[in-house]
Parts: structure tokens; C-alpha cells; sequence
């Protein structure tokens, strides 16, 4: 796919030029992820699951006879981390930054096959500046860390990407890249209709339908995952899906967006897109790019997808809890997209230069300000829900941006919607330092009325609402997470808009009344930093597994029957 206007220079800048530019780029990027590396609280929550399949208990949140759940979305992040764990004796807090580091790496060197196909003139000057804007961008370097599946995901979208807009040879590597999209979180399914789209429409070297579906065949991976998790927990979706999809958002998503574009200096990318639309205009271009061909090429309906993703997220989920972590993703992808723009409206260097060092330029101000100025809050009560005022300290003609992002911020945040990195980082630094080091010894016991890792036979069982750093250093604690995220029944019970309180992102569904009462807690502690070693009170009888069954089975199907069934 070339820009249709001139002869492009065919490949990418030479080796001598290529792997300098690539070595800088990886020392920024691990510069960057070493100054904002984090482990937050939700990513030892993936941790638990690992820790109950490595002692034989299932991917599950609670030993049996609790019901298996999925609480979590990325089954090939908890692969990698048991096998490194079982491989290097690692285990997944330590491991899992620095494979995120490792995907970010990957993703670099992705930029170039990623950059290839385009055929853009000046590929040396291309690539410094795509590379330039991608590991100087606080979202893209922020989602390397967090413990999180997102640097997974951003790495295997970009092969993805790699895959479809190469040539329809390469369509064995699309789907395998999508199929293990879906596996690092269910957003890949959309990829995977993507990919059985372009096998479909794009002219191929394969003669017959049976040809093309082996082709396809990596996607029997996912249908064969999607069969276990039926199987193995009663449903086609995850835990999660319910607990956070509470209904359309859109005022919401429209406001994440928009904080998006602006702290991450996307207006000059709309720019681009709205000047080349108007050059696409002069009869010269209508006559050189044939509008046809173009809704035809893999790169409209890849483009369309994206779109699709960024909107279900907008419009139905209202956003994220996290940080723009849903569009992590995408800056590499807005970074070369606006190479290829700037140089469709002109193919003066200035157009190219000028736009993309603007790009880049925008997006440090803000995002960059408000991670110096929140380093100087250190406690939960100074970063719960933290919005950080910038314009102060930005130069003159920010100011206006800045106090418009600080509107959007003021409204976001009291929603829990794109929660900033500094409150992350101190709830589960404060956790982790709060808390005792980690029990999790099958041949443990109780000790100073502390709950010591023992065995799952004394039944200890508590309720938590943030429930990842105490999760995992208590894994053999039964919890139930009273926000819903690992817990059948919340998950599908009432909204705070039901109950005429303000949604929040991640945290919208309420326990039912007389549900906490069913459960026999004999462990108490966790609910903050005070109280986090947990207490084990040997008075209070263990619940038994007859009583365990019946409490799941009987509010389970009191949440089914409210939601009419639907599973």
C-alpha cells in the first residue's frame, strides 16, 4: 500500500541506519519503563489464578468446592507466567514487569515490518521519528509496566497489524497473531472476524474454500478455549464482562477520549487527517486514488476495525478504569498512520517533519507534568481519586488545553474512570509494604491468631473489596470480592445507577442484601493498610462444604432469575 502519488522509495532505512535508531529507541523505552514501573493492585489478582493452577486447584479465585471463576481476561498472560514461574522458579510479581519490557521491545522492532509495506519516501527519517514519538509517550511506556497483560496485547495487535496489511501470503501468520490476540484478552475476538474478513475478500493464492480455511486454522485455538471455559465455568464470556459491562456509557467513553487526544497530543493527528481529507479533494488526487480500490484494501477494513474496537469502549463501556489502557495499542499505530498522512499532503519534508515532531512535542506537556507533580503525593489519602491540577505550571498557550484536560479529569476520575498511575502505585506500594510476607505454605498453620498460609482444611473465608495484593499473599484464604470482578453473584446483581448512586468504572455492581449474611467469616482485616495482615478467629466455625455449595447455589440463581436467566 503506497500513497498513490508518487514512486515511493521501495524498503526501509539500511541496517547501518536501522539498528542505531532501534538500540536508542530500546534505551529510551527502558529508561521510561524504569521510572514509571508499577505492579498494580488488579495484576495480583492474575497472579492468584496462577498460584492455584500451580498447586492443582484450577484457574479459579477460591479452592474448591467454591465454583470455578474466571476473574480474570488474559489466559496466555497467565500461561507465560506459570511457565516461567515452573521454568525459572520467578515467580509472577517478579517476572511480570520484565516481560512486559520485553514486549515493548518487541513491539519496536515490529515498527519496521509495520512501517514496510507503506513504501513512504525518506524510511530512515520515517522510522527516527515514529520511533521517537512511540518511546517518548508516557501511555505507550506507562502500559511496558503494571503487571498487566496490556504490553502482550499491544505487541501481538501490532504483529496483527504486521500480518494484515502485508501480502495475502502472509495470511497463515494474520490469523495466527489473532488467535493469540484472543487468548491475551477477549477484545481479540473482533480481530479474528477481521482477519476471516480479509481471508474472504482479499485476492489470494489459493484456489478453494477448503484452501482457505486451513489457513484459518489457528483460530481452532480459540474456539477450543471458548468450549473450556464453558465447560469449565458455565459461561461463553468472562467473570469480568459482567461485573464491568453495566450498560452504554457514552458521556463517559466521550469524555476518556477526549482526555485522551489531548494529553496525548492526538489533535495534530486529527489535524493531518482533516488536511489530507481536503487534499483528497483536488480532482488531480480524485483521479490518481481510486476510492474503490481503497474500501477494498486490507487497510480499510483494519482501519475499520480499530475503530470498532476504540468505540466499544467509548460508547459501552464508558472507558477505563485504567489510565488509557485501552489505548495503549494504538500510539504506535497513530504515530505511522501520521507519517503516511503528512506525507500524503505534501511530499515536502517540512509537512512530515513539522507534523510529526509537533505530534510528539504535544504529548509530553501534560502527560509528563502531571507525573512530575504527583510524585510529590505518597499516601492513599493524597492520591485516592487524585486529579493533579497542570496549567499552572504549563507555559502560556497550554493554558487552555491544560484547564479543559483538568474539566475532563474532574469529572473521569470521581467515576473511576482512567485512574491516574500515582494512585496505582501507592495503594499497592502501601499494600505491600503493610502486609506480611507471603503465606501461601501447604503445610502451613495458624500462628498469633495471624492467618499463616495453612492448610485449606481450617476453611479460613473473609470478604475484601480490593482484593489483588491481599489475595496473593493470603492465596489460601477464601475471599469474597464484594465488587464482583471474582464473584458470580455481585457480578450480576444490581448497579449503584439502580441504586440511585453514581457509576463507577470497574466498581459499579452492589452486593445483595443478605448475601454477605450467608457466609461465615472467620477471618477478618484487609479493608486498609491499618488492618491488612489479616486475622484468623478460631472461634467462629469453619463453613463446610455442604454450606459453601448452598450459598453459591442459592444466590446464583437469585442473580440468574434477576437477570432473566442470561448466563
Amino acid at each position: 500500500m503506497s500513497l498513490g502519488l508518487r514512486d515511493p522509495t521501495p524498503g526501509l532505512a539500511p541496517s547501518l541506519v536501522r539498528v542505531p535508531l532501534l538500540l536508542a529507541a530500546i534505551g529510551v523505552l527502558t529508561l521510561g519503563w524504569s521510572t514509571l514501573q508499577f505492579t498494580c493492585d488488579d495484576a495480583y489478582i492474575a497472579f492468584r489464578y496462577v498460584h492455584n493452577h500451580m498447586v492443582g486447584r484450577g484457574w479459579t479465585w477460591n479452592p474448591p468446592p467454591f465454583a470455578p471463576v474466571e476473574g480474570y481476561t488474559s489466559f496466555a498472560w497467565l500461561v507465560l507466567l506459570e511457565l516461567v514461574w515452573r521454568a525459572t522458579g520467578v515467580d509472577p510479581p517478579s517476572a511480570a514487569n520484565l516481560l512486559g519490557l520485553g514486549f515493548g521491545v518487541i513491539t519496536l522492532l515490529l515498527a519496521m515490518r509495520l512501517l514496510d509495506p507503506l513504501r513512504l519516501p525518506r524510511p530512515t527519517l520515517v522510522l527516527g521519528l515514529v520511533l521517537l514519538g512511540t518511546v517518548t509517550n508516557r501511555t505507550f511506556l506507562q502500559w511496558t509496566t503494571s503487571g498487566l497483560e496490556t504490553s502482550m496485547f499491544t505487541a501481538v495487535f501490532t504483529w496483527w497489524l504486521v500480518e494484515a496489511l502485508g501480502p495475502p501470503g502472509a495470511r497463515g501468520r494474520m490469523f495466527a497473531a489473532a488467535s493469540l490476540l484472543c487468548l491475551v484478552r477477549p477484545d481479540g475476538y473482533l480481530f479474528l472476524l477481521a482477519s476471516f474478513a480479509l481471508l474472504a475478500v482479499a485476492p489470494a493464492p489459493w484456489p478453494s474454500v477448503s484452501a482457505r480455511l486451513r489457513v484459518a486454522a489457528p483460530a481452532l485455538m480459540v474456539f477450543a478455549h471458548l468450549l473450556w471455559r464453558r465447560q469449565t465455568y458455565g459461561h461463553w464470556l468472562p467473570n469480568t464482562y459482567f461485573a464491568k459491562a453495566t450498560g452504554a456509557w457514552p458521556e463517559a467513553g466521550a469524555r476518556y477520549l477526549a482526555s485522551f487526544v489531548i494529553e496525548n497530543g492526538v489533535v495534530v493527528w486529527i489535524g493531518l487527517v482533516l488536511v489530507a481529507a481536503l487534499v483528497a479533494l483536488v480532482p488531480l488526487r480524485r483521479r490518481l486514488l481510486s476510492f474503490p480500490d481503497v474500501a477494498r484494501s486490507p487497510g480499510a477494513l483494519v482501519s475499520a476495525t480499530m475503530l470498532a474496537h476504540a468505540a466499544f469502549y467509548i460508547v459501552w463501556m464508558g472507558g477505563d478504569h485504567f489510565e488509557y489502557r485501552v489505548f495503549a495499542h494504538l500510539i504506535l499505530p497513530l504515530y505511522v498512520s501520521g507519517a503516511w498522512l503528512a506525507q500524503w499532503i505534501s511530499p515536502n519534508p517540512v509537512w512530515l517533519v513539522g507534523g510529526m515532531l509537533s505530534f510528539t512535542m504535544l504529548s509530553w506537556p501534560i502527560a509528563w507534568t502531571e507525573w512530575r507533580l504527583s510524585l510529590e503525593r505518597s499516601t492513599r489519602e493524597d492520591t485516592t481519586l487524585m486529579v493533579m491540577p497542570v496549567a499552572d505550571a504549563l507555559p502560556g498557550p497550554l493554558k487552555p488545553a491544560a484547564r479543559a484536560w483538568e474539566a475532563l479529569q474532574r469529572w473521569l476520575v470521581p467515576h473511576e474512570i482512567g485512574v491516574r498511575l500515582r494512585e496505582h502505585q501507592v495503594l499497592a506500594s502501601t499494600f505491600s509494604a503493610s502486609l506480611p510476607a507471603r503465606r501461601a505454605r501447604s503445610d502451613g498453620g495458624w500462628a498469633d491468631g495471624g492467618v499463616d498460609g495453612g492448610p485449606w482444611g481450617a476453611r479460613p473465608l473473609t470478604r475484601l473489596g480490593s482484593v489483588g495484593v491481599v489475595g496473593w499473599t493470603y492465596a489460601d484464604v477464601a475471599i469474597i470480592d464484594v465488587f464482583g470482578l471474582n464473584d458470580l453473584v455481585v457480578a450480576r446483581w444490581k448497579t449503584r445507577a439502580e441504586a440511585g448512586l453514581d457509576r463507577r468504572a470497574a466498581h459499579d455492581r452492589l452486593y445483595p442484601a443478605g448475601y454477605m449474611d450467608c457466609w461465615r467469616f472467620n477471618v477478618t482485616g484487609g479493608d486498609t493498610p491499618a488492618t491488612l495482615n489479616l486475622m484468623f478467629h478460631p472461634e467462629v466455625p469453619a463453613m463446610t462444604d455442604d454450606e459453601i455449595r448452598r450459598c453459591e447455589t442459592i444466590w446464583f440463581a437469585r442473580a440468574l432469575e434477576r437477570k432473566g436467566g442470561v448466563r
